[in-house]
């Protein structure tokens, strides 16, 4: 008997070098897709370079390295799921999905491979399979970190017209991970769409308090306080967004702009306005 498949394969490259092709010809065909124990290691080298490139946002050379670590092993599960979370991040939805699934080949029950698959399904606008995929990492009691899969749920219900679905998810969300600024930015944008105003500022308050360098937070508490006509509140709001967006977001500074100037129309105009005075009868 061979002591494991490194030896088995090895044994079997020999045979055939050897012309004894037919006797090992199925044995070899396996050792096709089993990588050495220095392949394996190769591979897993690869993928930490690979994360490490997509981390500093160079995602082509990221894809070069993933690409080659997967020719060395194409069961590495680690590897799969960085080529798509990489592809995402590239605005390549469609061929992420493709690394996922083949993640969740080698990895069924994986809860993070089927959040995976639920995000790239998302991208996709397909909400009823990312509602599946969603659903599926939460049946894992084992997963440790359900936060993402529960906000990213009840986003999936908030974009499949099923609002009491997504507030019940994305409560679960912030409330399991009460720091988690994504949560309560889309809870509050729920709320919005609901009409419901004071639960949206309640939850917008929460995104500056906890991510305070986060422009697009302050714009939509800013948005929630102005509909409330709260336009004394929403004044500062904006001018800390404008600071903070700077150069490194235009396009929130531009509309931090716009909604300033069009509060400040509004105030004037309510403030020139000429009150009616009503006269008790003598």
């Amino acid at each position: 008997m061979f002591s494991g498949a490194d030896t088995m394969c090895n044994h079997a490259r020999k045979l055939i070098r050897y012309g004894q092709i037919l006797v090992f010809t199925l044995a070899f065909v396996g050792c096709a897709t089993i990588p050495t124990s220095k392949e394996a290691k190769q591979a897993q080298n690869l993928w930490e370079l690979g994360v490490r490139q997509a981390n500093r946002g160079e995602f082509r050379q990221a894809m070069v390295i993933l690409k080659r670590g997967e020719k060395l092993d194409p069961n590495n599960y680690w590897i799969q799921e960085a080529l798509g979370v990489t592809l995402l991040r590239m605005r390549r939805p469609k061929l992420a999905r493709q690394h996922f699934e083949r993640a969740l080949e080698i990895q069924n029950q994986s809860p993070r491979a089927w959040n995976n698959l639920g995000t790239a399904y998302s991208a996709l606008s397909m909400w009823t399979k990312a509602i599946q995929a969603y659903e599926k990492a939460l049946e894992n009691v084992l997963y440790q970190d359900p936060c993402n899969a529960e906000m990213n749920l009840g986003w999936a219900y908030h974009m499949s017209n099923n609002p009491n679905k997504a507030v019940e998810y994305l409560i679960k969300a912030t409330s399991h991970c009460p720091r988690i600024c994504q949560g309560h930015r889309m809870l509050g944008l729920v709320y919005r769409a609901q009409g419901k105003l004071v639960n949206a500022e309640e939850a917008l308050r929460e995104v500056v308090k906890l991510c305070s360098k986060f422009p697009p937070g302050y714009y939509r508490l800013a948005q929630i306080l102005s509909e409330q006509k709260k336009y004394k509140e929403a004044l500062p709001i904006l001018q800390k967004c404008r600071d903070i967006s700077q150069d490194k977001q235009p396009a929130v500074q531009r509309a931090c702009n716009k909604l300033s100037e069009h509060i400040l129309r509004r105030s004037t105009a309510a403030t020139n306005t000429p009150s009616m005075v009503i006269k008790s009868s003598p």
